[in-house]
Parts: structure tokens; sequence; C-alpha cells
């Protein structure tokens, strides 16, 4: 019983760092966290139910989840069994309405143990020393920066947690569709 919405920057911010970019002549990179809603510790366990009827019977026995099905009617009209459990979550995962805001403190401790905060401008991230900026919008970066190592060192930072897209330059690389 929190609100559990995350920041993310505003379209305004984002276009004034793509300014930047172009005015100060810096380059610009995209970076993406992969699953980035997965892994946070929750502050208290959740439960949830998931249907199984479409896993094999031998994998639920493997895993050792056979002696903890439930069963329950489908809404059909032939009455079919339809199998289930219960899961304790200990970890944010999709779905979870509190897993973006938890996974987001997450990454902003990183950051911050690394020399990023954030500016006063909302989700406008900038190191303590060196010349790199970025935008936030959930897992999505849109870096500014003028020496290759700085934006190295923020690639290695994000590494300790996650795995990443990195796009420093080409055709296939947008940020926000852009």
């Amino acid at each position: 019983d929190y609100p559990c919405g995350s920041n993310t920057a505003a379209l305004t911010t984002v276009n004034a760092l793509f300014h930047a970019v172009v005015s100060e002549e810096a380059r610009f990179a995209t970076l993406n966290i992969c699953d980035f809603y997965l892994g946070a510790d929750l502050p208290e366990r959740e439960s949830m139910s998931i249907d199984l009827q479409h896993v094999p019977a031998d994998l639920l026995a493997d895993l050792g989840i056979t002696p903890h099905l439930r069963h329950r009617k489908a809404m059909d009209s032939e009455g079919t069994l339809i199998p289930y459990c219960f899961f304790d979550i200990v970890k944010s995962v999709p779905g979870l309405p509190q897993s973006g805001l938890i996974s987001q403190r997450r990454l902003v401790r990183l950051l911050a143990k690394h020399g990023y905060t954030e500016t006063t401008t909302e989700m406008l991230f900038q190191h303590a020393t060196r010349s790199i900026m970025f935008t936030l919008v959930v897992d999505d970066f849109g870096v500014k920066y003028t020496d290759p190592a700085d934006l190295d060192h923020l690639i290695a930072c994000l590494h300790e947690l996650y795995e990443l897209k990195v796009h420093r330059t080409g055709d296939l690389y947008s940020y926000l569709g852009y």
C-alpha cells in the first residue's frame, strides 16, 4: 500500500538533450537495459497464482511442483480441471505494479554509487566529474557525451547489474521512437 509510479524524462527534457548534442558538437548513444523489471528485492513477499495447464506434466514433476498443484474448474461448460499453483515472489517481475518503482530505485542507487546524480530536472542525470549526461525513460537511456571513455564508464557501471543493448552509432538505433 504505497504509491508505485515511477518518474520518466519529459519530452521537453529529451528534446533539450538532443539540442545540446548538436549545439555542443557532442556524441549521442542509446542504452537499453534488458529485463529491467527482474531482480530488484521486493520490500515484502508477494504471492501469485499461475495456471499450469500448458506445462508438460513431466516438467512439473522434474521441478518438484506436482505435489503443490491445486485444481479449479475451467470457465467452459465441460468443467475441465485446470492445474495451478501459488508461488511466492521475492524479486520484482513484470506485471507487479510496484516493479517499476522498485526497479528504478535500484537503478538510481547503482548510478549514485558511480557518481551519477539526477539534476534538478526530473530524470536528467549527470556525472560529478565526467562530461556525460543522459535522460532516462524507464530502462532507455539517451546519452550525450564527448569522450568515449565516459560512455564506457557508464556502460561498466550498468553492467554491474544489467545486460545492455548499446548503440553508439548507426541506422539501427532509436531513442523513444526518434
